[in-house]
């Protein structure tokens, strides 16, 4: 099987930025789940109109990678937020102080522990019961995981997708330059704009994520043949175990890739501050 041409459906808001109280278009904000953000609208003069609903009423699944990375999410943060909406099948984080919850417990040690989630249940019971939620806002302001862009390596030129060389590098790369092939590392560790410019829809993005999350970390999608298997597999936009499934038995006869790398992810892959969920002097005056 060849690779098949996908393309992002048309997004029905394409987010632009934040809008601040008075409806201006600012860079950032604290509070990214319940400020509303603009959306590209060219029958107005400004060109931009506001979102109907916040990120945190609707969600990040409904976001392409481009709009995901202009409203400021990081990738770390994007992919525990969908590892979580999958999980869930279905349920959305809903603000700033969930996320740092779920990244407190997700993408640390094994990646399908099944209490990865219980820190952030436990702040959402917490935030329900709350007398103000001025409270649950605090955003914490993270870093990418690189600055280094992905850059094609191979001096034969592209080899498609998974076969081409690339390397990170903040200026273009010499021919001198030995890269890897993404057969061989998988994507989690690319950015999500890395992904976009390599031509990779938000649905292959999050199904290529999904199958490594499932692998806790130790596997990968390897060929755009592999890339197929899962979304004949599909299921109302999430990835079933058919899929994978499927994927590994046709992994018997056809090794497509070939040598790969067998990564665990690292603890300290992302650094999060200690989130103390039970303070001594403070829950009470929010309960």
């Amino acid at each position: 099987m060849a690779r098949e041409i996908r393309v992002d459906p048309p997004p029905f808001e394409k987010a632009r930025g934040w809008l601040d109280a008075d409806g201006n278009l600012v860079a950032s904000t604290a509070d990214r789940f319940a400020t509303p953000y603009a959306i590209y609208d060219c029958d107005t003069k400004s060109g931009y109109g506001h979102s109907t609903r916040t990120v945190g009423e609707k969600g990040l699944q409904y976001l392409n990678l481009d709009d995901v990375v202009a409203l400021g999410f990081t990738t770390r943060e994007y992919q525990a937020i969908m590892h979580y909406w999958h999980a869930s099948m279905g349920d959305h984080v809903r603000s700033e102080l969930e996320l740092t919850a779920l990244m407190s417990s997700s993408f640390t040690g094994h990646l399908n522990d099944p209490g990865r989630f219980s820190s952030m249940y436990d702040i959402r019971d917490r935030a329900e019961r709350a007398v103000s939620s001025e409270r649950f806002g605090d955003r914490a302001y993270r870093q990418e995981i690189r600055d280094e862009e992905i850059q094609w390596a191979d001096p034969k030129g592209r080899n498609g997708r998974f076969l081409t060389a690339y390397v990170f590098a903040k200026t273009a790369p010499t021919t001198a330059i030995y890269g890897k092939h993404l057969a061989e590392t998988g994507i989690m560790d690319w950015t999500l704009k890395d992904a976009y410019d390599w031509g990779f829809t938000t649905e292959e993005y999050l199904y290529m994520l999904l199958f490594e999350i499932a692998s806790d970390g130790r596997d990968h999608v390897r060929s755009e043949e592999e890339l197929n298997i899962l979304f004949q597999e599909r299921t109302g936009g999430h990835l079933g175990v058919n899929g994978i499934k499927r994927l590994l038995e046709a992994r018997e006869e056809h090794e497509w890739a070939g040598p790969r790398d067998y990564r665990y992810l690292h603890p300290d892959a992302l650094k999060e501050p200690y989130l103390d969920l039970y303070p001594t002097n403070d829950w009470a005056n929010y309960l």
